[in-house]
Order: C-alpha cells, then structure tokens, then sequence
C-alpha cells in the first residue's frame, strides 16, 4: 500500500521480485489486518519465488512512501 499522499497510479510503480518484473497493477482490497491506504495487487511469476529470503523491488516516476508489503501466495482459479 502507499500513503494516499504520494498520489500512485496504477502505471506509476514498476515492481520486479527478484528481478523478474511483476507486470501491471491491479487495485486490491485486502482483508485486516491491513493499511487504510489504497493498495494495489502485482501477479508475480511463480519462477521468481524463492525458499527464504525474497527481494522485491519498487521503480516509481515519482516519490512515494510505501506503508505495507506483502507476499500472499494463492492458488490460481480458472
């Protein structure tokens, strides 16, 4: 999630984890305990996933402050 301040977009932030980017966002509403901010969701592809330690990576246009990351791992439907 990022502070409402910072004005994100759904094409202002590129996220990459582990280096494998995370393609276009799409708004989420998460379920508490969660931030009050806007958050958005990013499919993350299963090959970048690793046993332990994962890094995820923010490009944004312009500055933001990110409140909450999360990695929530769910099945696919369909």
């Amino acid at each position: 999630a990022f502070e409402p301040a910072s004005g994100v977009l759904c094409d202002t932030v590129a996220v990459r984890v582990n280096g494998e980017p995370c393609g276009v966002a799409e708004s989420a509403t998460l379920t508490k305990p969660c931030p009050e901010e806007p958050a958005w969701r990013y499919r993350v592809p299963l090959a970048a996933l690793r046993d332990g330690h994962n890094a995820i990576e923010l490009q944004s246009k312009t500055a933001l402050t990110v409140s909450w990351v999360e990695i929530a791992i769910r099945p696919m439907v369909g």
